[in-house]
C-alpha cells in the first residue's frame, strides 16, 4: 500500500527495484516485523552489488528499447 500511495509512482515505471530498497524507502517490514536486507547480506559476504541506476536505464530509454518496440508505453 505504501507504493500505491506514492504520488511519484510514475517515476518508477519500467524500472526494477529490490524489496530491501523499497523497505528502506517506505519503511515497511515483513509480517513478523523484521526487515530482511539481502543486499546488505550479499555485500557483507560477497562484495558490492550493482544496481539498476539512472545510467543503466539510459541505455534502454530513448535508445535500444525504443528501436525494438517504438510503440511501447
Amino acid at each position: 500500500s505504501a507504493l500505491a500511495a506514492d504520488k511519484n509512482i510514475m517515476a518508477r515505471t519500467g524500472k526494477v527495484f529490490s524489496s530491501w530498497q523499497l523497505s528502506r524507502e517506505y519503511g515497511f517490514t515483513d509480517k513478523n516485523g523484521t526487515k530482511p536486507d539481502w543486499g546488505k547480506y550479499f555485500t557483507k559476504n560477497f562484495g558490492k552489488l550493482k544496481y539498476c541506476d539512472d545510467k543503466f536505464y539510459s541505455y534502454w530509454f530513448n535508445g535500444m528499447m525504443d528501436k525494438v518496440a517504438p510503440d511501447w508505453p
